[in-house]
């Protein structure tokens, strides 16, 4: 009799620990707040889904250099899976607009963020205006001069504060 009590009782404490265990995973993904679905400012990913990965800003290195405007830099993407290019159009008098368009391959892919750089070059007037956009959606453009002499490419942006 009293070797069943002890199986009894290891089964009624073996359903109370996973019964605690469940309800723990259960508040920790309800309080993490893991949503489904897309919003305007996330980033596509395969098959129209989307990354709760957002980008806010884009920061350039810039270069006034033989009548050319030299853009450079590196932006972070959500997935190795995803590239960027940009081009410059000109978007007003003595205004520019750089824009990024992201995409990404028909692959699975890890969501890990995944720098890319990025590079444009155009023939403008020195004293022009450039902002940006991001899959069509205005973005803030960061900008560091870099002097006609030096190396674009060498010249670190400092995004780390």
């Amino acid at each position: 009799m009293e070797n069943n009590n002890k199986k009894s009782t290891a089964i009624i404490i073996a359903i109370i620990v996973i019964i605690l265990i469940g309800a723990g995973f259960y508040f920790s993904y309800k309080k993490s707040g893991v949503q489904t679905g897309t919003t305007e400012d996330q980033i596509p990913l395969k098959n129209g889904s989307s990354s709760s990965y957002e980008i806010t800003a884009i920061n350039a290195r810039h270069q006034y250099k033989n009548g050319k405007h030299i853009y450079a830099g590196v932006i972070d993407l959500p997935t190795p899976c995803h590239s960027v290019s940009v081009v410059a159009t000109p978007s007003g008098t003595n205004k520019y607009t750089l824009q990024f368009t992201t995409k990404t391959t028909d692959e699975v892919c890890a969501q890990v963020i995944t720098p890319r750089p990025f590079r444009v070059e155009f023939a403008a007037p020195k004293n022009i205006t450039v902002d940006a956009t991001l899959n069509g959606k205005p973005i803030t453009l960061n900008v560091l001069e870099v002097k006609e002499g030096e190396d674009i490419d060498k010249v670190k942006f400092n995004d780390k504060g």
